[in-house]
């Protein structure tokens, strides 16, 4: 338990997206301009920036259009930041939570200036991605501790890598075993989004993370002994070129129909929350595909108990970090 006095400051921390069709060009913008996304000196970065942003800004505002206009980022961290409050509180812990974005608003810098403002102790930062990169979880810990240092205020290393946790392999091996109807006819595609060869390359444990999750919740549904040997793959989605981490889910999938399954459930593992790749990319495009190979059932898992699930996940993470019990 916590000391009743003491107030836990929290910032979740995630991408952020687009709040409307007319943000996604400069969104895009901000994104590649990132030199953890593009390397090279500033003056590329910039040029490369708005002929990327130009050229992909019709495509993405078109897959925007097509799940409400916006992205939800924001407005699930906000939602999460308020349910994670609460169940600390049940647990005696008090804390403040604050979001902060790293390429829309608010900012992280906008998400530690309200903390600060509360005093207490040092902020401890949530990286809302399952698998460590750095072009997401690098690029945002290097901005919070920009950020940290210019408004004179402390914040931890804090909690990542929540694919790594008990609940995270839990909730999705619950949630698979729900959706399998026939399993010698079942094949389950874990999908993540996929990076360019050259990220990967440069080091980080990515892969090697996203590996781990997948045998992780395999071995949970070994455990049933019904769902003993149930196939599954891991795949990766959303490249944009022939040099992107793989195989592609398409790949996987023709593998898996080629193979003789007809039952596809796909798992987002990458994703805590609902965007155009899980919405689009796996809803639409790859259900599409998989229905004309000739799978009979395809069915995309949702994130097992939203809320109740991420905040539990971190809710973990930040009692560890604390050094008390969860």
């Amino acid at each position: 338990m916590s000391d009743a006095h003491t107030i836990r400051r929290i910032l979740l921390i995630n991408m952020g997206g687009p709040q409307s069709l007319s943000e996604v060009k400069p969104y895009l913008r901000r994104l590649f301009s990132d030199s953890y996304v593009i390397s090279g000196g500033a003056l590329k970065r910039w040029i490369l920036s708005r002929v990327i942003a130009r050229a992909a800004a019709p495509g993405s505002r078109a897959r925007y259009a097509l799940i409400g206009g916006k992205s939800s980022a924001v407005e699930d961290a906000e939602t999460l930041a308020r349910q994670l409050s609460a169940d600390l509180a049940t647990r005696g812990v008090t804390a403040e939570c604050a979001v902060g974005m790293r390429y829309s608003t608010p900012s992280i810098a906008e998400g530690l200036t309200k903390l600060a403002s509360d005093g207490g102790t040092a902020i401890t930062p949530v990286y809302l991605f399952p698998h460590e990169t750095s072009a997401m979880t690098g690029s945002c810990a290097a901005a919070l501790e920009q950020a940290a240092a210019r408004l004179g205020v402390q914040a931890t290393t804090g909690v990542r890598h929540l694919g790594a946790s008990d609940v995270y392999a839990r909730g999705w091996s619950a949630a698979v075993t729900s959706a399998v109807n026939v399993p010698d006819e079942t094949f389950v595609l874990y999908s993540c989004h996929s990076l360019p060869l050259k990220i990967v390359e440069g080091g980080g444990s990515y892969v090697a993370e996203a590996e781990q999750s997948v045998q992780n919740i395999q071995s949970r549904l070994e455990e049933l002994k019904v769902l003993k040997g149930l196939a599954g793959g891991l795949a990766y989605q959303s490249q944009e070129g022939d040099d992107w981490l793989g195989p592609t889910i398409e790949e996987k999938t023709a593998e898996a129909h080629a193979a003789g399954y007809r039952e596809l459930i796909v798992v987002p593992l990458s994703f805590v929350g609902e965007n155009t790749e899980t919405q689009v990319d796996l809803d639409r495009d790859l259900r599409d595909a998989a229905l004309a190979m000739g799978f009979r059932r395809v069915e995309r898992l949702a994130t097992p108990d939203r809320l109740g699930f991420l905040s539990a996940m971190v809710g973990e993470g930040l009692c560890k970090e604390w050094g008390i019990e969860w």
